[in-house]
C-alpha cells in the first residue's frame, strides 16, 4: 500500500512539472550545469521550471540550442 501511495505521489508531482522541467529531468543534466552552459543563474532555471517567470527570448534561444529542440518543446 505504501508503494502505491508513493507511486501516486510521484505521478502527481510529475504532472505538475512544466515542459522545461521535464526536458531537464529527461536530459539528466543538473540545473546548475545547464545554467552555466547558457550563461544564466541556477535560480533562474528553477524559477523557469516552476513557471514563476518565463525565460527571455535570449535564454529561450540558448535553451533550445542546448537541448537541440524547438521553443514549443520548452514553453
Amino acid at each position: 500500500k505504501l508503494q502505491l501511495t508513493v507511486l501516486k505521489l510521484n505521478l502527481t508531482l510529475r504532472n505538475d512539472m512544466n515542459k522545461l522541467d521535464r526536458m531537464i529531468e529527461k536530459s539528466g543534466y543538473r540545473k546548475d550545469f545547464i545554467a552555466k552552459k547558457i550563461g544564466s543563474h541556477p535560480v533562474n532555471i528553477s524559477r523557469w521550471c516552476k513557471s514563476d517567470i518565463k525565460p527571455s527570448n535570449k535564454y529561450l534561444a540558448k535553451l533550445c540550442k542546448f537541448f537541440d529542440c524547438s521553443e514549443e518543446d520548452i514553453v
